[in-house]
């Protein structure tokens, strides 16, 4: 089921999501899409975001939330 992002953000609030069928506002920024997996764990929904991935399926990860104190993010 598609929602948007700040439908994500309340449902999903402190979890890493998996989505596909994603929507992008002309500004390239995902603002929708159906989320298929989610966790607190990053390496959870990165290993899921392969069974996706070979299926065809273009896929976009995010960390709904906000980012707990000493964690550091590269991206």
């Amino acid at each position: 089921m598609y929602k948007t992002i700040e439908q994500i953000a309340q449902e999903y609030d402190g979890n890493w999501v998996l989505m596909v069928n994603c929507q992008e506002c002309n500004l390239n920024s995902v603002v929708g899409g159906e989320v298929v997996f989610h966790d607190t764990s990053m390496n959870k929904v990165i290993s899921n975001m392969k069974f996706y991935n070979e299926k065809g399926f273009s896929s976009y990860v995010r960390y709904v939330g906000t980012i707990p104190e000493g964690v550091a993010l590269v991206l």
